[in-house]
């Protein structure tokens, strides 16, 4: 549909503390779970900035783990793990993924983002995180 369709060509993704509305390239776009910070990290609903950032999520929930494909390529995260893999290799992670509410994983927006070619600038005036593709 046309909002997928604009998900997909993000350029820009706005993620406020608190509010389970993201704005993404100037729509608005509803999520599962508001970002929260926890260990001094910002955690963000997987799917939906993976969603917006043209990744493709499938999820395996025997072991916990969200798998996102997009041109740059494939990273998994595993729940409470804190070491992702980026194209088969093992990166550290200074906070581990964990599910929330009814089942959303929540991840450390950093990781992800750097991983997938993005920059990822914070207000603390405005409690957002904007999440930039380069």
């Amino acid at each position: 549909d046309a909002d997928t369709a604009i998900l997909r060509k993000a350029k820009t993704i706005k993620l406020t503390i608190g509010s389970k509305t993201a704005n993404v390239d100037g729509k608005t776009v509803d999520m599962p779970a508001a970002p929260y910070i926890k260990w001094d990290r910002l955690l963000v609903p997987v799917r939906a900035v993976a969603d917006a950032l043209g990744c493709t999520v499938t999820w395996d929930a025997a072991p916990g783990t969200a798998t996102l494909a997009s041109e740059e390529g494939v990273l998994a995260l595993t729940t409470h793990s804190p070491v992702m893999q980026v194209n088969g290799k093992p990166v550290e992670m200074d906070a581990a993924p964990e599910i929330v509410g009814s089942g959303t994983m929540m991840i450390p927006v950093r990781y992800i983002a750097e991983a997938l070619h993005c920059t990822v600038a914070w207000d603390a005036s405005t409690r957002t995180a904007t999440i930039t593709a380069i």
